[in-house]
């Protein structure tokens, strides 16, 4: 069970990891995103789609039902 947890969380980094390149962040605060937790990865990404649509959050794209 822990090896399937432990690959998910990848695959969810890097997907996140691959979003936040292809919007042009790279890094912050001089860390490279491959070095961010899976949760520092989740936040920055909620950060640029409310940039982009600041009237809707989608948590289903991280796998969570609507808060609504």
């Amino acid at each position: 069970m822990g090896m399937i947890l432990r690959q998910a969380i990848e695959t969810k980094r890097y997907f996140l990891i691959n979003k936040l390149i292809n919007t042009g962040v790279y890094q912050k605060r001089d860390i490279h995103l491959f070095d961010w937790t899976l949760t520092d990865l989740e936040e920055e990404y909620m950060k640029i789609q409310n940039k982009a649509n600041p009237y809707q959050t989608s948590w289903a794209e991280f796998g969570y039902p609507n808060k609504e």
